[in-house]
């Protein structure tokens, strides 16, 4: 009888050993800016990161089923907003939802939005002159 007592104890220290050994998943944390959402791996972004973001609407098309780009100071990301309702380009949001990988590059999905207002798209950036400069 004393047999089973010990090999059960041991079994037991053993399990508990090696959940302290292996290693805990790192929380990412809040992030709040787009460049964060997209420097995710796609290992990360399934994680499902909190985001908190403010931005303008840079597109929307009405065939999309509610989903729109954002950019905000970092750089634009896709939202993947399945709804009725969508922003237009040039509306102001805040957005809060979370990380997923996407087929290309890191979203964010679930959103839940709140327009703060319009403002004028950012301007485009003049991709032949940095080509140019860097020749």
């Amino acid at each position: 009888m004393r047999r089973p007592i010990v090999l059960l104890l041991y079994a037991a220290f053993a399990l508990l050993n090696a959940a302290q050994m292996a290693p805990a998943e790192q929380s990412i944390g809040l992030l709040t800016n787009a460049s964060q959402v997209l420097c995710l791996s796609a290992d990360e972004a399934s994680r499902g990161a909190e985001i908190s973001i403010k931005g303008v609407v840079t597109a929307a098309e009405q065939d999309w089923g509610g989903r729109f780009f954002i950019q905000d100071e970092s750089g634009g990301v896709f939202v993947e907003n399945i709804s009725n309702v969508q922003p237009a380009p040039g509306d102001v949001l805040a957005i809060s939802g979370v990380s997923y990988p996407g087929g290309y590059a890191p979203i964010i999905s679930k959103p839940h939005w709140k327009k703060m207002g319009t403002a004028p798209l950012p301007a485009a950036i003049d991709v032949r002159s940095r080509r140019q400069s860097t020749n």
